[in-house]
């Protein structure tokens, strides 16, 4: 594998960049350059997207951004990395590349940029937007999205199969910080930016920690029932005491949503409203009160999967775009957002 070993523990300062570019009247006709990464200036906006599909045989498998400058996104194009330096009209290849083979999954701070592999323990940090990364092995395959503190430089958390595990050092040394809160397959995994919150979904249950995973509730008891079955989790970046979970009742996919940290739950949208993929990820869009983005299939063993935007507060939906094969999103944190597909419509 082709990894650069550079000494020292990463931090969040990076290379010095140039100020924040004004990217209010930013109109991307397409996408220059394949890797099927989508670009909204804002959630509720007609989305900027390419007009022909990206590589068919390749997808964009993950993107983190921005980074420090505001504006400079970073994604996994296969083994390769892209990055784009205008909030994602344009995208070139970057260095070499992570090793062949791997699942990655990355996570911006700052200027430093984590990849994760989804099938191994292994990982790795690149402080100089790709071009060389330096690898570390966390002991374990994740069962979710590992979260870097915001204010902590080299902190990351993250949940295994083992429990919940902590670096202080940017990823090189990983402790066992908390205990699985159930056995069982876990279905969906989240963390608050703060690491302290974390919410677990498995297929019995919903459990959350506010003490970062030393100690569990159990708060599905009023949802959880024969008729719904749990899937997926997230938690709110603006509030930790705002929960989604999505899951399949009687009727179908179902969406619910607390706003008092599990202690109640209301239907925030269903199979009623539009055609839901049960097993979609949850991606709540900061800055925006209460809606989040999750990608849903449109059933029938199709691979074609819609993208859209849900309004919980009344109980709203509203299709914002269509590709196949939606595998990330990140957020800018006024809502602008970044979305990776494998095809366009």
């Amino acid at each position: 594998m082709i990894l650069a070993f550079l000494l020292g523990c990463p931090d969040n300062e990076g290379t010095d960049k140039a100020g924040p570019i004004d990217t209010s009247g930013l109109v991307c006709d397409r996408i220059h350059g394949t890797g099927g990464v989508v670009i909204w200036d804002d959630i509720s906006t007609t989305p900027h997207f390419p007009d022909e599909a990206p590589d068919a045989e390749t997808k964009m498998s993950s993107v983190a951004g921005p980074l420090g400058d505001g504006v400079s996104w970073i994604g996994m194009f296969g083994p390769q990395v892209m990055v784009s330096d205008d909030s994602g009209c344009n995208w070139d290849f970057n260095g070499s590349g992570l090793p062949v083979g791997g699942d990655w999954d990355l996570v911006a701070a700052g200027n430093t940029v984590y990849a994760f592999d989804r099938l191994s323990s292994q990982g790795g940090y690149s402080k100089d937007d790709g071009m060389s990364w330096t690898a570390f092995d966390s002991g374990g395959t994740w069962l979710s999205e590992v979260v870097a503190d915001p204010a902590v430089a080299g902190r990351l958390r993250g949940v295994q199969a083992r429990g919940v595990v902590t670096s202080e050092d940017g990823g090189a040394n990983w402790v066992l910080t908390g205990p699985a809160p159930a056995e069982g397959l876990v279905g969906g995994v989240a963390c608050a930016s703060g690491l302290d919150t974390i919410f677990v979904v498995t297929a019995t249950g919903g459990y959350l920690s506010k003490t970062g995973g030393q100690t569990w509730d159990d708060i599905s008891a009023s949802v959880v029932t024969d008729s719904f079955v749990p899937s997926r989790a997230a938690i709110h970046p603006d509030d930790a005491d705002v929960l989604f979970m999505s899951g399949r009742d009687d009727d179908g996919a179902v969406i619910v949503r607390s706003t008092d940290g599990g202690a109640s739950w209301d239907d925030a949208a269903s199979t009623r409203q539009v055609d839901l993929d049960v097993g979609a990820p949850l991606w709540p869009a900061p800055g925006t009160g209460s809606s989040l983005a999750s990608a849903f299939g449109s059933g029938g063993g199709d691979p074609y999967i819609n993208v859209y935007e849900i309004t919980v507060s009344n109980v709203a939906t509203s299709h914002v775009g269509a590709y196949v094969g939606v595998t990330d999103i990140a957020f800018r944190d006024d809502g602008a957002w970044v979305c990776a597909v494998h095809a366009v419509e």
